[in-house]
C-alpha cells in the first residue's frame, strides 16, 4: 500500500504553533513533547488525522518509536529530523496493528515523530493510540571492564563485551551461543536494561552434537556429556528490550579459543544500520578478534560491515576475503555451523568480516547493514577470538 504523505508535510508547514505547544482542539492536529521511555496516549480524528510530537535527541542515539493502535486505526508513523525532512518511516500498519520506525541520530536537535493513520488526510480510520520512543542506543556504559566477574558459584574471567541495542525490525528471539577450543571454558553474562535484569549462564544443554566448521576447513563438534565445552543463552521479546549487554568468559580463567555467535539480528533496506559496541577484557586486551556478519538461511541481505577504530580510520568489509576487506581476513564461505537442533547457519561469499584488535577501555564501534541498502534479511554476528594464557 502506498503511503501519502504530501498532504500531511504541506499541514506541518502550516501550523502556526510555537515551539513545545500542545494544541487543545481535541479533533485538530496536536504538536507535543516526549522523551526517551515515555509512554503516551492520544487519538486521531477526521480533523486531528496526525499528531507530531518533538524529542530532544543526540548524535549516535538510536531512536525507536512504537506506535500501537485501538479502536480502529491503522497505524503510521515517520521521523523528521531537525530541517523537517522525512529520514524514516514505519510499513502501513493493520487496523489496531502495531508499527516502528527507527532511525540513527547524525545531527543532535529536535526531531519530530508524525503519529498518523495510513493515508494519513485520504485514510479512513480513526481510533487511539499509544506512543513510545525508546534510545536503543544509550552512551552510559553498564558494566565497568572488570577482569574477573562472579557467575553463580564460581568466577570467569571477561574476555568480550558486546553491547548492542533494540531493533524495530526484531520480530523474534535472540540466540546467544558460545563454543570453547583449546581448553576455553565458555561462560555469557547478559544484562537487559530496560528491565534491570542480570542473567549468567555455563548451560550447555541442547548444544551436544552441535558442529562448527571454522574458515581454513578446521571442525569441531560439541561431544555428550557435561565438559562444559559451550554455553547457551535464549531470550525473547527483543524488540522492547533495551540496550543488552553481552559478557564472554572463561571460567576459572582457563585460556583458548572461543566462538561466539549471535542470531536473530535482522536488517532492512535503504538506511537501516544496526550498531554494536565491541570491547575485550582486560586479560584478552588487543588480541585480535575475526567478526563476520553471516545471512541467515533464507536471508536475502548481502551483508556489509564497517569498524571505527581508535584513530579514527574506517575498516570497511563486503564480502569477506576479497574487494574491500583486509587480507587477513579469511573468508567465511566454507564455514558453516550445524545446529543439533536442526537449524544451520552456511557460510557465502557474501558474508562479510573484519579483523579488530579491542581494548577495554575503548570501545570499537562496528555498523552493521546491507551493501547499497537494496536487501534485507536476518543474519548472524559471529566473533573467532581467543583469552592467551596469563597469570590473573
Amino acid at each position: 500500500m502506498r503511503i501519502i504523505l504530501l498532504g500531511l508535510f504541506s499541514a506541518l508547514l502550516c501550523l502556526a504553533l510555537p515551539a513545545w505547544a500542545q494544541d487543545a482542539t481535541p479533533d485538530a492536529p496536536g504538536t507535543f513533547n516526549i522523551s526517551y521511555e515515555e509512554v503516551v496516549q492520544q487519538t486521531i480524528t477526521s480533523g486531528g488525522y496526525f499528531d507530531t510530537w518533538r524529542l530532544v535527541a543526540q548524535v549516535g542515539d538510536v531512536i525507536v518509536v512504537y506506535m500501537r493502535a485501538s479502536d480502529g486505526l491503522a497505524p503510521y508513523v515517520a521521523i523528521l529530523d531537525p530541517g523537517s525532512n522525512q529520514v524514516a518511516s514505519s510499513a502501513a500498519g493493520a487496523v489496531n496493528g502495531e508499527v516502528t520506525a527507527e532511525w540513527t541520530v547524525t545531527q543532535a536537535g529536535i526531531y519530530t515523530i508524525v503519529a498518523t493513520r495510513v493515508d494519513d488526510e485520504f485514510g479512513s480510520t480513526t481510533g487511539s493510540y499509544e506512543l513510545q520512543v525508546r534510545n536503543a542506543n544509550p552512551v552510559q556504559p553498564t558494566f565497568a571492564p572488570e577482569i574477573i566477574f562472579q557467575c553463580q558459584d564460581f568466577t570467569a574471567a571477561n574476555v568480550l563485551n558486546v553491547d548492542f541495542g533494540d531493533d524495530a525490525g526484531q520480530t523474534e528471539g535472540y540466540r546467544v551461543s558460545v563454543y570453547g577450543l583449546d581448553g576455553f571454558l565458555p561462560v555469557i553474562r547478559v544484562y537487559l536494561s530496560i528491565a534491570n535484569v542480570t542473567d549468567c549462564s555455563q548451560d550447555e544443554s541442547g548444544m551436544a552434537g552441535d558442529v562448527l566448521t571454522l574458515p581454513g576447513g578446521e571442525t569441531f563438534t560439541v561431544p555428550e556429556g557435561d565438559i562444559r565445552t559451550a554455553a547457551r543463552l535464549t531470550f525473547g521479546g527483543v524488540e522492547r528490550l533495551g540496550e543488552v549487554n553481552l559478557t564472554i568468559g572463561s571460567a576459572n580463567s582457563a585460556p583458548g579459543r572461543y566462538v561466539l555467535v549471535i542470531e536473530g539480528l535482522n536488517v532492512g533496506t535503504t538506511q537501516d544500520v544496526d550498531t554494536i559496541r565491541v570491547s575485550s577484557g582486560p586479560l584478552a586486551a588487543g588480541s585480535p578478534v575475526l567478526v563476520y556478519m553471516v545471512r541467515a538461511a533464507n536471508s536475502r541481505v548481502d551483508p556489509y560491515m564497517e569498524s571505527f577504530t581508535l584513530d579514527g580510520s574506517v575498516l570497511v568489509c563486503d564480502d569477506a576475503g576479497r574487494r574491500t576487506c583486509l587480507s587477513q581476513v579469511p573468508a567465511f564461505r566454507d564455514a558453516a555451523l550445524l545446529f543439533a537442533d536442526g537449524t544451520d547457519l552456511i557460510g557465502s561469499r557474501f558474508d562479510a568480516g573484519l579483523q579488530i584488535a579491542p581494548i577495554y577501555d575503548a570501545p570499537l564501534q562496528i555498523n552493521s547493514s546491507s551493501f547499497g541498502g537494496n536487501t534485507a534479511g536476518f543474519y548472524a554476528l559471529v566473533f573467532i577470538g581467543q583469552l592467551p594464557i596469563t597469570n590473573p
